[in-house]
């Protein structure tokens, strides 16, 4: 299984630039057990972003996700105004990063779904605000005149496609805005919307800079991207299919399939199967040195 919560959004206020979103929750294993029956399957949305209208507006956290016991929390907002972010929020000025996501009720200090987000930095030159916590790694602490990264996600192969999963908002600084982490962090902005964080990622939003004193509705924080649910199984060997032996065998949709992943044998075992569909990739080549 793999279990990712939505990410945090990130807000925006008039005097200072705001913090990545932290990226939603993550956890992953295998040998789950299960039995014959129902499972709710919960996919937590991204939190909101923020943004300086009449009032100072907050980004949301992110919902978390759930498949039978196992939950993933969503990820905690990036700071606006001089505050601290939320669970993997980057900290906005002087604030600090939001500790890293962990499970409901853990008193460990070391995150287990998470890691914290960066620090904002406060005198400059201006104001900075850190990057929001990825599931890989922490997010960056702001130096002047940027914005923190945000921090990375994790890398899983669950669906069969290798994918980066939640990585945290990049933070909002003076001159240069920070990128969101791989994973599906969105990237800051100085005077544009901050980047939502990617969808079915988990991905924290990116951080807003400050409109200089003059309120614009358009600046806004980036939103959080929603979580993922991946559930995995083995399908069931079939005696008397197979009319070949040789690679990887599985079978869907009516077909038998074998996969090589390395030199091997196609040998047919059956005279009733005379023809094949197929598909091979050749080796890619090096780079130069």
């Amino acid at each position: 299984y793999l279990v990712v919560g939505g990410g945090g959004g990130t807000g925006n206020s008039l005097n200072s630039p705001s913090g990545g979103g932290g990226a939603g929750g993550l956890r992953s294993g295998s040998g789950f057990s299960i039995s014959k029956q129902s499972y709710v399957i919960t996919v937590g949305a991204g939190g909101g972003g923020g943004s300086h209208i009449s009032t100072n507006v907050d980004g949301g956290n992110g919902a978390p996700s759930t498949f039978s016991t196992i939950t993933s929390q969503g990820g905690g907002k990036g700071a606006r105004d001089n505050t601290s972010g939320g669970p993997g929020g980057g900290g906005s000025l002087n604030g600090t990063g939001g500790d890293g996501n962990r499970e409901t009720g853990t008193s460990t200090p070391a995150p287990t779904q998470g890691f914290p987000g960066g620090n904002g930095h406060f005198p400059g030159p201006g104001q900075n605000a850190g990057g929001g916590g990825g599931a890989g790694g922490a997010g960056e602490t702001a130096v002047s005149p940027s914005g923190g990264n945000g921090g990375p996600g994790v890398l899983s192969a669950i669906t069969g496609i290798s994918t980066h999963y939640a990585g945290g908002g990049g933070g909002a600084g003076h001159l240069v805005a920070g990128v969101g982490g791989i994973g599906g962090g969105g990237n800051a902005n100085q005077s544009a919307p901050g980047t939502p964080g990617k969808n079915a990622t988990g991905g924290g939003g990116g951080g807003c800079g400050y409109p200089n004193a003059t309120p614009n509705p358009n600046l806004v924080g980036g939103s959080g991207g929603s979580g993922i649910v991946v559930i995995r199984y083995e399908i069931g060997q079939i005696g008397g299919t197979a009319k070949a032996t040789g690679g990887t065998i599985n079978y869907a949709n009516g077909k038998t399939i074998h996969t090589f992943y390395a030199t091997d044998s196609f040998t047919v075992t059956d005279p009733s199967l005379t023809s094949v569909e197929f598909f091979g990739i050749a080796g890619g080549g090096g780079g130069g040195g």
